[in-house]
């Protein structure tokens, strides 16, 4: 399953029932676009629940975008098995309106509330987003990356999507060269299938199987 198609399991009632359980006992906040978040602060664990906007995970290795999610999310509350305060970080992608706590106070709320079902169905989600991503890419070739690739950005709000160049928003999700990367978005808008203003996409027509 692709990851544009695990997108539509989002568990939006297990998520939500875990953020107003939480929501009392966290700090607001709000940022504008690209602040970084990290999983760690003054040496403490943190989960956050984003309320409002965008945010794009990164890898902490290479700066790689590997998912954008939209609020209402929570994010960190897997770090002891998945996000890994020296794995990921995460930007705000468009003005996010969000709340912070130490992951142990959230993992004492999921107890006392008995909110272990939530929490693994919220788990499971994440992991097999991330690795149908990651496969994904792995396994495709570069002309079927940047379809994907495209294909995605169109999925984002125009906050994002008329804010930032294809191949901008390519490159900062895969590993492919620049100048590969501006060869077939050129020969896409060249044949019509694409249509781009000041390099931002528009629309998507058809885009051919091969090429």
């Amino acid at each position: 399953m692709s990851p544009r198609a695990i997108k539509n399991f989002k568990p939006l009632k297990d998520m939500q029932v875990l953020i107003d359980t939480m929501l009392p006992f966290s700090e607001q906040g709000f940022s504008r676009p690209h602040k970084k978040f990290y999983f760690k602060t003054h040496g403490v664990d943190v989960i956050y629940l984003i309320l409002e906007g965008t945010i794009f995970l990164h890898r902490v290795s290479d700066g790689m975008v590997v998912a954008s999610g939209h609020a209402p999310l929570l994010i960190g509350l897997t770090n002891d098995t998945l996000m890994g305060d020296s794995v990921y970080y995460f930007t705000a992608g468009t003005d996010i309106s969000y709340t912070v706590l130490p992951l142990l106070t959230a993992m004492n709320i999921i107890k006392e509330n008995k909110l272990w079902q939530s929490y693994s169905n919220l788990q499971s989600y994440l992991l097999k987003f991330l690795s149908a991503n990651g496969a994904e890419i792995a396994a495709l070739s570069a002309y079927e990356i940047i379809c994907n690739q495209l294909r995605n950005l169109m999925q984002e709000s125009d906050d994002i999507r008329l804010k930032i160049t294809a191949s901008t928003y390519i490159q900062e999700r895969t590993r492919l060269s620049r100048s590969r990367i501006m060869n077939i978005l050129s020969q896409l808008k060249s044949g019509e299938y694409i249509m781009t203003s000041n390099g931002m996409l528009t629309s998507i027509n058809k885009l051919p199987e091969k090429f």
